[in-house]
C-alpha cells in the first residue's frame, strides 16, 4: 500500500487507461506529476505500440517540451521522447465538478 500520492496520468493505449504510479518520496505536486509522465514514458518505450500520454498539467507538458527546461526529470523525459517516437504527449482539460 502506498502511503503517499497516487497519480493516474491518463495514458491511453488501445482505448485503455490503466496506468497509475505511487510516489513514495516527498515531491511537490509538479514534480510528482512530471514523474508520472516520465514513468509512463519509460513503460511505453518498452512497447512497439503507439502510446499517447495525457496530462491535465499544462505546466508539466510545457516543461517537458521546452528546450530551456531546468527540471532534470523533464530533461530525462525529453530524451526518452526523442528516442522513442511511438510516444506522444497530449493535454486534456481538468474535469469540472
Amino acid at each position: 500500500m502506498c502511503p503517499s500520492l497516487h497519480l493516474n496520468n491518463g495514458s491511453k493505449m488501445e482505448e485503455k487507461t490503466d496506468r497509475a504510479f505511487c510516489v513514495m518520496e516527498e515531491y511537490t505536486v509538479f514534480q510528482a506529476e512530471i514523474l508520472a509522465i516520465q514513468e509512463t514514458s519509460i513503460w511505453a518505450s518498452k512497447t512497439n505500440q503507439q502510446v499517447k500520454v495525457w496530462s491535465n498539467s499544462e505546466s508539466n507538458l510545457h516543461s517537458i517540451t521546452s528546450i530551456d527546461t531546468k527540471s532534470p526529470i523533464a530533461q530525462q523525459t525529453q530524451e526518452i521522447l526523442l528516442k522513442y517516437t511511438n510516444i506522444k504527449l497530449g493535454w486534456i482539460s481538468r474535469i469540472q465538478r
